[in-house]
C-alpha cells in the first residue's frame, strides 16, 4: 500500500466538556461595574427624549393616511403587473406548446 493513501488511525481520549462558568464573585463584580454605566446610559436617553419634537395628533393622523394610501397604491400596481405578466407568460406557453 502507498503510505500517502493509507488512512491513519488516531486513538484520542474523549474530550472533557469545557465549562466556562465564572465564579460568583467575578460575575457580581462585572454586574457592579455594568450597573452605573447602564444607569448613565438610561439617564442620557431620558434627556435626549425630552429634546424630541413629537408630532401632534393631527400631523400623525395625516402622515399615517399618506403612508396607508401609498402602500395601497404600490400594492395595486404590483398586483396589476403580476396579473399582466402571468397572463402573458400563460399565453406564450400555450402558443408555443400547441
Amino acid at each position: 500500500m502507498d503510505p500517502k493513501t493509507t488512512p491513519v488511525r488516531v486513538h484520542a481520549e474523549p474530550s472533557k466538556p469545557r465549562v466556562h462558568a465564572e465564579p460568583a464573585s467575578d460575575a457580581k463584580l462585572k454586574l457592579a461595574r455594568l450597573w452605573p454605566q447602564t444607569r448613565a446610559f438610561l439617564a442620557d436617553v431620558r434627556v435626549e427624549l425630552t429634546k424630541v419634537t413629537w408630532p401632534t395628533w393631527e400631523e400623525l393622523r395625516g402622515q399615517t393616511i399618506v403612508v396607508v394610501v401609498a402602500v395601497l397604491m404600490i400594492a395595486a400596481f404590483v398586483g396589476l403587473v403580476d396579473v399582466i405578466l402571468s397572463n402573458t407568460i400563460k399565453l406564450l406557453v400555450s402558443r408555443l406548446t400547441t
